[in-house]
């Protein structure tokens, strides 16, 4: 029997079929105590979603947002880099994300905001952060916290390009154990992520200046996507998950084998292994999975890291690694892969710092053509309203003009009726 922090998953009292269905979605969110439109920083607006294209400029509420580009595109949104700031104010300028979604939904946004309540501050930095959601008759825009550094997936794309194709395991364990702690966090608010895979965790904005001894696990990555996000607190205690999710290779067993899940054994506990399958072998996605009777590997490689998995080593080859470890020529290769690891993670950081930096003068090259170009646009407006005004007073003076004209024939035409009735006197006085 399977048994947990939050109740027994095989016997469950509850069972919920399909957490992600948008109905089911609609009747949590019309059922809250406090709905989410009353939050002081949720806006409706009464007109449809604005166009939204890279290097275009729109109003969103009191700010003017410009969009720098497209970061992302997934099954139900688009998300992109912008730069906002009041429309009064033309310094104060904030970079942000923007994910717009052509069907309006609040989902995201309430668990975002659910994580911020619930959670410590000083953890907050790990998820992302949404500064507001806009709701529009056929979709919404979430404002939110903007990351420059990319995802986990892209350090593993980026370590395929280094002589030693594979992340140093080291810096594995790290990302690892980063992993756990951030769903530790969100498990412990009674919210589970749902979507857990290497594109969802991204470097945070404290990575490059992390100290790798410090001990802090709150450093280095966040946490994002909290669309497909569910809140236990919204069924009943106990309650059991059935459902599958539709990301292929990051299915936990449970869901590969049609049993109930929640938080113990869910998509989350479940796919990290995956996740770190992906770190320490990047062509190799397909999940292991594990057995809890006998704590060693079922199918997969005998072990994914050695000193990572120690667990799953079978009993009888204990000794032969204890011996391992105490031999010279052990020490002597780990040290070897310790130095590897840390040439390698200074590697990858430089890439990473000069990746932004080249991205940093990117957007400052195109933020003084935007500024050229909107001076321009400024002088062009201002000399159509010269221009109109002039216009305008040439039609006023050209409707004077005819006015005056209009009054002098008028007047050549009473002058010529009387010199016509003066003609007829004197003709008639002369005539006998």
């Amino acid at each position: 029997m399977q048994t947990g922090l939050h109740g027994d998953v095989s016997a469950p009292d509850f069972t919920i079929e399909n957490p992600w269905d948008d109905k089911l979605i609609l009747k949590l969110l019309s059922g809250l105590p406090k709905p989410v439109s009353s939050y002081p920083n949720t806006f409706e607006w009464q007109c449809k979603l604005p166009s939204i294209k890279p290097k275009t400029e729109f109003q969103l509420g009191s700010s003017l947002v410009y969009v720098n580009h497209l970061v992302g595109e997934g099954a139900f949104a688009q998300v992109y880099e912008a730069t906002q700031g009041d429309v009064n104010e033309t310094k104060n300028k904030q970079k942000c994300v923007l994910k717009v979604q052509k069907s309006a939904n609040l989902w995201e946004f309430y668990i975002g905001t659910q994580l911020m309540e619930r959670l410590k501050p000083a953890v907050h930095h790990m998820f992302i952060k949404f500064y507001s959601a806009h709701l529009f008759q056929n979709g919404s825009i979430l404002v939110g916290d903007l990351y420059s550094y990319g995802t986990l997936l892209n350090v593993i794309n980026l370590y395929k390009n280094t002589p030693e194709k594979v992340m140093p395991q080291a810096l594995v364990i790290s990302f690892a154990i980063r992993m756990l702690y951030m769903i530790e966090h969100v498990h412990s608010c009674e919210i589970i992520h749902g979507d857990i895979k290497p594109d969802n965790f991204i470097l945070g904005n404290r990575f490059l200046e992390q100290n790798d001894e410090d001990g802090d696990l709150s450093t280095g990555l966040a946490l994002i996507d909290l669309g497909q996000s569910i809140d236990m607190k919204l069924f009943p205690k106990g309650t059991a998950l059935t459902a599958k999710c539709q990301t292929s290779g990051f299915q936990c067993t449970e869901m590969l084998s049609n049993k109930p899940w929640n938080y113990q054994k869910e998509s989350d506990h479940g796919r990290p292994g995956g996740e770190h399958h992906c770190l320490v072998y990047p062509e190799i996605s397909e999940q292991v999975h594990f057995s809890a009777s006998r704590g060693r590997i079922r199918s997969g490689c005998v072990y994914l890291c050695p000193r990572f998995f120690a667990d799953a080593v079978p009993a009888e080859h204990l000794e032969e690694r204890a011996e391992q470890i105490r031999s010279k020529s052990y020490l002597i290769q780990v040290e070897r892969e310790k130095m590897q690891m840390e040439l390698s993670h200074k590697r990858a950081r430089v890439e990473l710092e000069r990746a932004a930096n080249t991205s940093a003068r990117n957007y400052e090259r195109e933020v003084d053509r935007n500024q050229e170009l909107l001076a321009r646009i400024r002088q062009l407006q201002e000399w159509e309203a010269e221009a109109e005004e002039k216009m305008q007073e040439q039609l006023e003076h050209h409707m004077l003009c005819k006015q005056s004209l209009d009054a002098a024939i008028q007047q050549l035409r009473e002058k010529e009726d009387g010199l016509a009735t003066a003609s007829k006197c004197l003709v008639s006085l002369c005539l006998p």
